[in-house]
């Protein structure tokens, strides 16, 4: 069996974009995110169906994605949240501009990835520049809280 390292290195490449928000990010969050990524206005209960977390893991980690998180100190800012006008209890999640940078970034990497050159400097993209300037900014306003 061949292994494909083109797909390898695409997953590396994702894996990478992940740290960038947090280096220490549980794959857990990475699912959430990419779940709520392809899935917009989509509750916490239907989010916990697709990733098989329970509800207290979902909430944690779907919190983490929010301006604010659960102990209302600044959270990633991927992800935003409101009622459903059906069922106001209910709150529907979806990608918020900068989120939606980062999925974009990830389905570029997928779609456009350069062979070539397995350990491309992926800064080289606008659009990659300009979200690691956003979550610097966001470390830095978490630092000094």
């Amino acid at each position: 069996m061949d292994i494909d390292y083109d797909a390898l290195e695409k997953a590396y490449a994702i894996i990478e974009e992940f740290r960038k928000i947090d280096e220490k990010m549980p794959i857990q969050q990475v699912a959430v995110f990419l779940t709520i990524a392809m899935n917009e206005n989509i509750s916490q209960k239907d989010i916990a169906e697709i990733t098989g977390m329970g509800q207290g893991s979902t909430s944690r980690n779907v919190a983490a994605f929010l301006k604010l998180n659960r102990f209302k100190k600044p959270g990633f800012d991927l992800v935003e949240n409101e009622p459903d006008p059906m069922e106001l209890r209910v709150k529907k999640h979806r990608l918020n501009t900068k989120g939606k940078r980062i999925a974009q970034s990830i389905a570029n990497i997928i779609n456009s990835y350069r062979k070539s050159d397995p350990m491309v400097d992926l800064k080289e993209n606008k659009d990659l520049t300009k979200i690691q300037d956003d979550l610097d900014q966001s470390s830095k306003i978490k630092q000094t809280q």
